[in-house]
């Protein structure tokens, strides 16, 4: 999530076409000989630690709670706008801000410091290494510098990414423990420090 092409550390990248056959073979022999092969990434499993069927939104519909429903709705809504924004800088804004307002829903105001544990513990659960989960305290500093200093030009890509995972996987929290609350802050008990 954070590393550039540049970053890694191969000794070739060789071009293939759509089935996997090198091109100009006879010039990149000596290439192919001295280069080290690279996995595939993992796939990430969102659903450690959590309920292995998740319905979405079916099991909302079903128990009747107007509140949370509607809840749950206003933040698939902001998901959709974060998601929509032309720019990395919006849509990293509102991303934050709707992990920002999921959290404080669940656990009332806090201070920056104690949002980004909650976005660790989050990225903890769900089993995402630990370098993405270091590097939320850095995108704190820089959304930071963003809304409050104007400071534009430090979100990268890969940060909005970050912020956005983190909006995704609470949304996903939300959804698959819906049947076991019956209202915001019963979410407390799943996801407390």
């Amino acid at each position: 999530m954070d590393h550039k092409i540049t970053d890694l550390q191969i000794n070739a990248l060789i071009g293939t076409n759509s089935k996997y056959e090198i091109f100009e073979i006879d010039r990149q022999y000596d290439i192919m000989s001295t280069s080290i092969k690279m996995d595939k990434s993992k796939k990430i499993n969102f659903n450690n630690h959590m309920p292995h069927e998740c319905t979405l939104l079916k099991n909302v519909i079903e128990l009747n709670n107007k509140e949370l429903y509607d809840k749950i709705k206003d933040y698939f809504c902001l998901y959709y706008i974060s998601a929509l924004e032309n720019t990395i800088e919006n849509s990293f804004r509102k991303f934050w801000s709707l992990s920002e307002r999921i959290i404080k829903d669940i656990h009332g105001g806090m201070k920056d410091e104690k949002l980004v544990k909650y976005m660790g513990k989050l990225l903890k659960m769900c089993r995402y290494p630990d370098k993405i989960i270091q590097r939320v305290k850095f995108i704190k500093i820089k959304r930071n510098n963003l809304v409050h200093e104007n400071i534009h030009g430090e979100i990268t890509q890969s940060d909005q990414a970050i912020v956005k995972i983190i909006a995704e996987n609470l949304i996903l929290f939300l959804i698959c423990y819906f049947n076991e609350v019956t209202d915001i802050g019963d979410y407390k008990s799943f996801y407390d420090l």
